[in-house]
């Protein structure tokens, strides 16, 4: 029987940072984007979307829908980049954030 491998190239082959960020904040419960030093948002986690993407008419905790708003909680160098992980003051003061419907 023989054993099936990946070639050296693939097994080396890095996995895109962002595809990491995105990953490390999907389990967050807050709002939570991911920027570069330029304020652009790399990524961002379903929560956040919610609170970005809100209708005007809709209920708000006051979570500015602006996430270049949002203070800097975490600073990451990779690679020579630096991130910032963004979360809304909000998010941290209520007591939890309902599940997803």
């Amino acid at each position: 029987m023989s054993e099936h491998r990946l070639p050296d190239a693939a097994l080396a082959r890095p996995v895109a940072l962002v595809n990491i960020l995105a990953e490390l904040l999907q389990g967050y419960r807050r709002p939570a984007v991911v920027t570069n030093e330029s304020g652009t948002v790399v990524c961002m986690n379903a929560v956040a979307i919610r609170s970005i993407d809100r209708k005007p008419d809709e209920e708000s905790d006051g979570t500015p829908t602006d996430p270049q708003l949002w203070p800097r909680r975490a600073t990451f160098s990779i690679n020579d980049q630096t991130y910032y992980l963004a979360v809304p003051d909000q998010a941290l003061e209520a007591p939890s954030t309902p599940e997803p419907q």
